[in-house]
């Protein structure tokens, strides 16, 4: 279970943001899974900045 807690007003909310951190956390997956196609695809074994505007640029 989580738990938002808002330290300024010292009230706390069981449950709340629970969804939302999925979607991040699925996002995030999937932002890497992608990352690590490319630089397997491209042969690297580093993935940078650059290679990844290459990337988008194609």
């Amino acid at each position: 279970m989580a738990v938002i807690a808002n330290r300024k007003t010292n009230e706390f909310i069981p449950d709340a943001g629970v969804d939302d951190a999925i979607k991040v956390a699925n996002e995030a997956v999937r932002i890497l899974y992608e990352w690590d196609t490319i630089k397997s695809n491209m042969g690297l074994k580093y993935l940078t900045m650059n290679v990844i505007k290459e990337w988008i640029k194609r």
